[in-house]
């Protein structure tokens, strides 16, 4: 009998298993362990058997909780303002995450831009976010370096506001000479769900969700920190769960 039911309790992956096991406590809850009186056809060496085994899932569901996410915690949703922050602190060469450059470098391989590389190897650039540039608006994400410049503006469930992407352009062509940034090294990145282009201006790279959610997987694997790691897996499994 604990031979079969190992095979049957085993036979369920760990983090399919708690609402089973919440079911199956709740059963034994109304059948005493002491029963004075046995019903004819009731196999009640199974029921037997199994209690331990729900006793000792339970004990191991304490110590290592299947499927804990933190971002499900942290109220992200839609938030655009939120998802940027997060963003911005993985791109953050001076984050706490102490992991450089490196997602910025994951995110330019990844679209093959070799151009910008050697520019950010060094870790000489700074992320920002929410900056305003007077009438012309407010960049979700500003990645500033000594020979390039990155806007991204990011959307989840809104559209480009009026003459978005436009006023962005105008942003850098009216700065980059002043930065002395040359024109090449600039671009603007449209991140949204599905990747489609903007209304207004021209944008370097049109992205999406998914997009971001396979540079995170990336870049999860050429961390040096398991534990940064981990917070970039969870954070894809996030956006591809929700977004």
């Amino acid at each position: 009998m604990s031979d079969t039911l190992n095979i049957f309790f085993n036979s369920f992956p760990l983090k399919y298993c708690s609402s089973q096991i919440d079911i199956f406590s709740g059963f034994f809850e109304k059948f005493p362990i002491s029963r004075p009186k046995k019903k004819a056809g009731f196999d009640y060496d199974f029921f037997n058997a199994v209690e331990p085994k729900i006793a000792i899932d339970k004990h191991n569901f304490s110590i290592n909780p299947p499927q804990i996410n933190i971002f499900e915690g942290m109220n992200l949703g839609h938030n655009e303002v939120r998802h940027c922050s997060v963003l911005a602190w993985f791109m953050n060469p001076r984050g706490n995450h102490c992991q450089g450059s490196l997602f910025v470098q994951v995110f330019f391989k990844y679209y093959k831009l070799d151009n910008l590389l050697d520019l950010i190897a060094d870790g000489s650039f700074s992320v920002t976010t929410e900056d305003i540039y007077s009438d012309n608006g407010r960049v979700d994400i500003n990645i500033f370096g000594k020979n390039f410049w990155i806007i991204v503006e990011a959307k989840i469930n809104a559209d480009e506001q009026d003459s978005q992407i436009a006023r962005y352009n105008e942003i850098i062509n009216s700065n980059h000479t002043i930065y002395n940034i040359k024109k090449e090294n600039c671009m603007i990145v449209f991140l949204t769900l599905s990747g489609y282009k903007p209304k207004s201006g021209d944008a370097t790279l049109c992205i999406s969700w998914s997009d971001i959610n396979r540079i995170l997987v990336d870049f999860a694997r050429e961390c040096k920190s398991d534990y940064v790691a981990n917070i970039a897996n969870q954070y894809a499994e996030f956006i591809k769960n929700n977004l």
